[in-house]
Formats: C-alpha cells, structure tokens, sequence
C-alpha cells in the first residue's frame, strides 16, 4: 500500500498549517515504510500517539487560525474535526485489541479521511479566506 506523499497541491496557503498537515503525511508514511518492510506492528502504536496528539494540536490551531480569519463555516468544520479524532481514537482502540493489519488501517484513514478533509474542508476554509484582495 502507498502512503501519500506531500506536495503543493495539499497547500492550504498558511505555512503554519501546511507544515502541519505534512507532518501528520510524513507519519504515514513512517508507516508505510515499516509495512512494506514487515515492521508496521512494531511503529504502529508510537505512530498512533503521535498522529493522535499532533492531530490535536493541530486542530485546536487550525480552528484558532479559522476564528481570526473569520471563517463562517467554522462550527461545521469543528464536527469534522472531532469526527476525525474520533476515527484516530477507534484505531487506537483497535490497536490495543491487536487488530491486525493495523498500519492497513491507518494508512488508509490518511488516504481516504485526513486528505480529502485538507484537499476539501481545509481548502475552503482558508484559502478562500487568505487569498490576496485585488482593488478594482
């Protein structure tokens, strides 16, 4: 399985959350690479805490950059937000009942919840919000 490399296209125009958002890929991938090497089981759980705390954080901070920015939909972007975590607190769950195939899983909660929410939700928000106002 592939994990989700970082690139341009994932640029939510804040370098703060843009750094942000590539870290919690980049821990993807440090699952990624330990599946393919057979060693997932042995990253999963350190790679699970810290998805889970950096996502914390970076949330609180996304929400505070929203507030400032004055961004209407921000309740609802706070429900996707807390879906989310609670999608990472199920696979931690699933961790400690050993599930197997574990890095499987959320490798692709990145590909199929965390990317789109950035390449979606995030995008609206801020980008919109950020781009550069042009008189006329």
């Amino acid at each position: 399985m592939n994990a989700v490399e970082w690139d341009e296209s994932l640029s939510v125009g804040d370098a703060h959350v843009d750094a942000q958002h590539k870290y919690m890929i980049e821990l993807a991938g440090t699952l990624a690479k330990a599946l393919e090497n057979g060693q997932a089981n042995l990253v999963a759980h350190e790679a699970l805490n810290a998805l889970d705390a950096y996502t914390k954080q970076h949330f609180k901070d996304e929400e505070e950059l929203m507030q400032r920015l004055g961004c209407v939909d921000l309740d609802l972007h706070r429900k996707k937000h807390a879906s989310l975590l609670m999608d990472v607190q199920n696979l931690k769950g699933q961790m400690i009942a050993r599930m197997p195939n574990i890095g499987e899983y959320v490798i692709k909660w990145v590909q199929k919840c965390l990317v789109p929410h950035i390449l979606g939700a995030d995008m609206r928000a801020l980008k919109g919000v950020q781009a550069p106002q042009q008189d006329s």
